[in-house]
């Protein structure tokens, strides 16, 4: 056994170093001074509206600008719109001028869109096929147009979708060319559809059997549908605050998480989640996570102290805002920022069919193939063997937190991995 430990090491010195350095959460200069509930990638700035003093700020990728001087409430969806940036929330005046809830910005100061909407709006929706902007959230009217929950503006007025819903409505998408609407209301155009509905253009209908809590977000990803939320099954299925559905049929997404989900985003065509949730139920992975098509695993060893209300992405950076002031021991204040070359990166050695992840570790290493696997061994750097076992699988979990922090070498089937904890 040492002989053949020795053979390995001298293979694993002369292939280049693949191990993956896990990315840290980086602040975004001095951060905000309150919750971020919303963040929008445009144009190579990042916009932020919230709790915070000016309510809408830019970032440029050194400072924060403030965009005008505050509302008299808090802006929480962010959106662009006929290139014009489209804030809501819950306000009657932004930067002192009146504006019932949402405002658009011309570039030097705020402006209304007609008679606003009498309530909060918790999300928009830019439909840029049709030139129409979409928001919803828990409102009853426009000026003396009735808009229960959801309104559309198409550039001049504000007009309801049928008879709307019974309750709050959290997210919006398009998805096969029909509006999806997420949120916590039992009723859509007057008939029974538990917290996601669909809208056609006509008519609103429910979207299978529903679920039996919130829905918070809204997310297509490879063609298919994915929702996020507070529920524990949607359409039978026991989806913990996460499923998919495909146009038919409702199906799992992983096992979930332990609690609420408040955001998707795609970034690298990769799907991740983030919310208010601490574990996979399984692992411990922090309040964001990213999707492998397996399972849901960490985004960093960095895990935020509070909880993650939204992300947003542009081609080289991953951003997240929420209500965190840390991330680990690195002070952040509610926006932080990574370029996510993580410790949750695959690594596959050329002509091996199964990948060791993540690494560094802090804990769990996931082993992955495409075949049954036999035989993993564990060795420290000193050749000796720390376990061995036979497995019998496709995917084995193995668990090094007794192991004190070092590096380490895995043995698959033949095949050797260096690995960091």
């Amino acid at each position: 056994m040492q002989i053949k430990f020795i053979q390995y090491l001298i293979i694993l010195t002369l292939i280049p170093n693949i191990s993956a350095i896990a990315q840290n959460w980086q602040p975004m200069n001095q951060g905000l001074d309150s919750t971020v509930y919303s963040l929008e990638f445009n144009n190579g700035l990042v916009y932020a509206g919230g709790m915070f003093s000016s309510s809408v700020a830019s970032f440029d990728g050194v400072n924060w600008n403030a965009i005008g001087s505050g509302s008299n409430g808090h802006v929480r969806a962010l959106t662009f719109y006929n290139n014009q940036l489209i804030a809501a929330g819950l306000f009657d005046t932004i930067s002192g001028n009146p504006a019932n809830n949402i405002a658009s910005w011309n570039g030097s100061s705020w402006d209304s869109l007609a008679s606003g909407l009498d309530g909060i709006i918790y999300c928009l929706l830019s439909d840029t096929t049709n030139n129409l902007l979409y928001a919803s959230g828990d409102f009853n009217n426009s000026g003396t147009t009735t808009a229960n929950m959801i309104a559309v503006w198409n550039g001049t007025n504000w007009q309801p979708l049928g008879t709307g819903m019974d309750y709050n409505v959290n997210a919006l998408v398009i998805y096969n060319n029909e509006l999806y609407a997420g949120g916590d209301f039992d009723n859509a155009g007057g008939s029974a559809a538990f917290h996601i509905a669909k809208w056609d253009g006509t008519n609103w209908s429910a979207v299978g059997s529903g679920s039996n809590l919130q829905v918070n977000a809204l997310k297509v990803f490879q063609g298919e549908l994915y929702v996020a939320g507070k529920f524990t099954n949607i359409g039978g299925v026991a989806g913990k605050r996460i499923a998919k559905w495909d146009g038919s049929n409702w199906s799992l997404v992983g096992s979930g998480f332990n609690n609420e989900v408040f955001a998707l985003e795609i970034f690298k065509n990769n799907l991740y989640a983030a919310g208010s949730f601490s574990t996979n139920n399984t692992d411990s992975i922090g309040n964001i996570a990213k999707w492998d098509g397996l399972i849901w695993d960490k985004v960093s060893n960095d895990k935020m102290n509070n909880v993650v209300f939204s992300l947003a992405a542009s081609n080289t950076t991953f951003y997240s805002g929420g209500s965190f002031t840390f991330a680990s021991a690195t002070q952040v204040n509610r926006v932080a920022q990574t370029d996510i070359i993580l410790s949750t990166q695959k690594l596959k050695l050329k002509g091996a069919k199964l990948s060791v992840y993540p690494n560094p570790s802090n804990s769990t290493v996931h082993i992955e193939s495409d075949k049954i696997l036999k035989t993993v061994n564990l060795f420290n750097i000193y050749g000796s063997l720390i376990f061995t076992k036979n497995i019998n699988s496709s995917y084995y979990k193995m668990d090094l937190s007794s192991q004190p922090p070092g590096v380490y070498i895995i043995n698959v089937d033949g095949i050797a991995y260096k690995i960091q904890k």
